[in-house]
């Protein structure tokens, strides 16, 4: 049978997407907890190219990545969105192709946010405001990492011990795609706010009630910590 090979994305990730003519038309589509930031990025893709996520596909979901990742190399599914890390070792086992990042699918699309209780908050705010500092000063040391590994050799170890890869080489290799953390903490709220309608849209129902960005939305601890972390420098210049 002829193979078709469509763009597919992943947020921080690239997924490899392969779709076998069948006499059905049902594309098996793998993901990991389906109303996420991957299952957003598929479902866009298949729009892409013409395939409606909800009737033309069957979702074969919370599959772990590693999992997902053997699944295509024996032809069990169809497409599946993964971490950079994982699609670098799918391509890299001949299992298929990179076709396209989620940024180039869904531009500035969110991949992941931070969320608190609002008792907790205001029963340790101060904790919550130092936690957001030490978290903004990793996102900084990470963004720098990317853009420059051989510079930072330290951040590039940390990633090693604790991805997939596993060796400081293949991290370097793939540093442009590690993805990008906002520096000033703040989510990219109109792209957030385009999930919710799509989830709760045309193809799915699976938002009972919206909720406004006002009330999805405190923005005052990032600004806060932001602001005290510029100031205060805790980890130095």
């Amino acid at each position: 049978m002829q193979k078709l090979w469509l763009i597919v994305a992943f947020v921080l990730a690239v997924a490899p997407f392969g779709m076998e003519a069948r006499a059905a038309d049902v594309v098996r589509v793998g993901d990991g907890p389906f109303i996420t930031g991957g299952g957003y990025y598929l479902a866009q893709a298949l729009l892409k190219v013409g395939l409606d996520p909800a009737k033309d596909v069957q979702w074969i979901v919370n599959v772990p990545q590693p999992d997902l990742m053997k699944m295509l190399g024996r032809e069990q599914i169809d497409v599946t969105d993964l971490a950079y890390q994982f699609g670098f070792f799918a391509q890299n086992n001949k299992w298929g192709p990179i076709i396209a990042n989620g940024d180039q699918v869904a531009p500035n699309t969110a991949i992941a946010t931070f969320a608190v209780r609002k008792d907790f908050l205001q029963n340790n705010h101060n904790v919550v405001i130092r936690w957001a500092m030490a978290y903004l000063q990793g996102v900084k040391e990470f963004n720098a990492a990317a853009q420059a590994p051989d510079k930072h050799p330290d951040i590039v170890e940390i990633l090693a011990k604790n991805t997939a890869l596993n060796r400081p080489e293949l991290v370097k290799a793939i540093a442009p795609n590690w993805g990008y953390l906002n520096e000033d903490g703040i989510p990219p709220i109109d792209s957030i706010m385009a999930m919710q309608d799509f989830w709760g849209g045309k193809y799915f129902n699976f938002v009972e009630k919206k909720v406004s960005r006002e009330q999805l939305f405190d923005l005052s601890v990032a600004q806060e910590a932001k602001a005290r972390l510029d100031r205060e420098k805790p980890f130095g210049p």
